[in-house]
């Protein structure tokens, strides 16, 4: 078509809809997120990654030696600068930051399953960075959780991170209401 000189515009597809008529793929910029999106996000990758985190992460800060602590300094200090340039291009940081608090204590499987969900849930984290002032809150609520993490306090490492998933997954359902699918 290109060497004809004539243009076409370029086709995407637009929707996906099963037999049963249940709408798996639907884009337009503004229309709705889907249920199954709605469903992934709280049911799926990010949940699966709270209660794991919430259960290694603190166990990790009584495991981590020196080596481990400067490497989970270092991960919080490359994300702030990220964040206060390319809140976007945090993301891969905010994973290496929760995988540094989770790596501490030889956990090698279970550490590349909270890596893989924390993948599966990156699209979620760039949507909670979205609005404005939303970095800042990150980055003090992450600083907050490293500073307990480095003095081992356990107990507060638990609460700050239960509030901190509470929180972001909070923001996540106001920036994702639910909206059944129409047949």
């Amino acid at each position: 078509l290109a060497a004809s000189g004539v243009y076409h515009k370029p086709h995407f597809v637009q929707k996906v809809v099963t037999a049963d008529g249940t709408v798996l793929l639907e884009r337009h910029a503004d229309a709705p997120r889907e249920t199954a999106e709605y469903r992934d996000v709280f049911q799926g990758p990010v949940t699966f990654a709270a209660p794991i985190d919430a259960v290694l992460i603190p166990r990790a800060s009584l495991d981590a030696d020196d080596v481990e602590r400067e490497a989970a300094k270092a991960a919080l200090d490359a994300l702030d600068a990220m964040l206060a340039t390319d809140p976007r291009g945090a993301v891969l940081l905010n994973r290496a930051f929760h995988l540094a608090l989770v790596r501490p204590g030889g956990r090698e499987v279970t550490t590349q399953l909270v890596e893989r969900l924390h993948v599966l849930a990156e699209r979620y984290v760039h949507k909670h960075l979205e609005p404005a002032g939303r970095n800042t809150r990150a980055q003090s609520e992450h600083r907050e959780l490293l500073e307990a993490w480095l003095a081992r306090d356990v107990e507060r490492v638990t609460t700050l991170l239960v509030q901190h998933i509470a929180t972001t997954l909070d923001d996540l359902r106001a920036q994702l209401p639910e909206v059944p699918v129409q047949a």
